[in-house]
């Protein structure tokens, strides 16, 4: 008469719907939480080399040398003028400058004037034969521009007061000449241990600019 009475430890549809979004939404949650748990393993095993970078940059900065912060405070001078004087071509060239070293420190290299007349030298190299090439094609304006972008540079190599290629070449000279007089088969790779960085500094320059000249010194003075 009254109908099937319902046992009360049965739910009913909607109580067990709840109950699968409750168990649902737990295994959600401890998903995330493990996946967490992964992600602040991960940054704890990054934080060290992080950090060892960020030193080593810190590092590089206070190992920087007195001619190189007083050049990049005249490029930053120098920049400052251009702008204000709306000298383009000036203006644009201290940046690639400034581009340009920027990216040889990433690279790794040191904050002193070797590296800054390294760079230099090899953009004056570059606009060289840009205007040459340009002056095949018969647009010498755009060659002027390459010689006015040189002139530019030039002034920032001349401030480093270092010896330059000839001043090198001309030393080495005199240096391979010496050991020739001492041995006469004296072999070229036995040559480059000898360039020492207080050589280099004696003459007024670094390791790295010194030994591309020696090949062709080498032959000039033992093999002549």
């Amino acid at each position: 008469m009254y109908g099937k009475v319902k046992n009360f430890g049965e739910q009913t549809p909607f109580i067990q719907q709840e109950q699968d979004n409750k168990n649902k939404t737990t295994r959600t949650t401890r998903q995330e939480q493990q996946d967490n748990k992964k992600m602040l393993r991960h940054a704890r095993l990054l934080r060290p080399s992080l950090k060892s970078s960020s030193w080593s940059y810190v590092a590089r900065r206070f190992q920087s040398t007195n001619v190189y912060n007083d050049t990049m405070s005249l490029l930053k001078q120098d920049l400052k003028q251009a702008m204000i004087k709306k000298e383009n071509l000036t203006k644009n060239t201290i940046r690639c400058i400034m581009s340009d070293i920027k990216n040889s420190e990433i690279d790794g290299a040191q904050q002193n004037e070797f590296n800054l007349y390294k760079v230099l030298n090899k953009m004056i190299k570059q606009r060289h034969q840009s205007s040459i090439d340009y002056q095949n094609q018969n647009r010498q304006d755009l060659a002027d521009n390459e010689i006015k972008e040189i002139e530019v540079i030039e002034k920032f190599v001349k401030s480093l007061k270092i010896a330059s290629n000839d001043e090198i070449i001309e030393k080495l000279t005199l240096f391979l000449s010496d050991l020739k007089a001492k041995d006469h088969n004296l072999h070229m790779s036995k040559i480059f241990p000898l360039i020492l960085d207080d050589l280099a500094k004696l003459w007024n320059s670094s390791v790295d600019l010194v030994k591309p000249f020696v090949p062709r010194v080498y032959k000039q003075v033992f093999q002549k």
